[in-house]
């Protein structure tokens, strides 16, 4: 058994042979293995309808399909936002390497029915938090009593 942990402590780290020095050095690959860089996102603002595409909140303006993302959140919050609702969104879009007629949109602003929403996420302030204390469960009143057979 102790040969066995020390055969898994050791393993750790190495993948397919390889030390974790290899792995972090070794540069993201793509489909058609070359180095590419990662495209940076274009800020945006897309005029359209909410339609589903591939079971996602999309909308198309100038022959470019915007999935949504984080949109859903609202649904059923936000009145008349629904499938067909002519919507203005504007946030950052990032492409899709598979397609290049497909972006996906993080929105930080939409306008619908003539009213604006601000959808954007706060960055987390992580500095001004303070931890809650851990509250201890109360004693029991009375200890368990035992069973006894018979």
């Amino acid at each position: 058994m102790v040969s066995c942990a020390i055969a898994l402590v050791s393993a750790q780290g190495y993948v397919n042979g390889q030390g974790n020095e290899r792995r972090r050095e070794a540069a993201p690959r793509h489909r058609d293995d070359s180095r590419r860089p990662a495209r940076q996102p274009e800020n945006v603002s897309v005029n359209g309808n909410l339609s589903i595409v591939r079971g996602m909140i999309a909308v198309t303006d100038g022959g470019t399909t915007y999935i949504v993302g984080g949109l859903n959140r609202f649904v059923g919050f936000i009145d008349g936002l629904r499938e067909g609702s002519a919507v203005t969104l504007e946030g950052s879009a990032f492409p899709v390497p598979q397609d290049e007629s497909v972006k996906f949109l993080s929105v930080q602003k939409m306008t619908l029915n003539g009213k604006e929403y601000d959808l954007g996420r706060p960055a987390p302030n992580f500095q001004n938090q303070r931890p809650h204390p851990v509250q201890q469960r109360p004693a029991p009143r009375h200890a368990p009593q035992k069973m006894h057979r018979r």
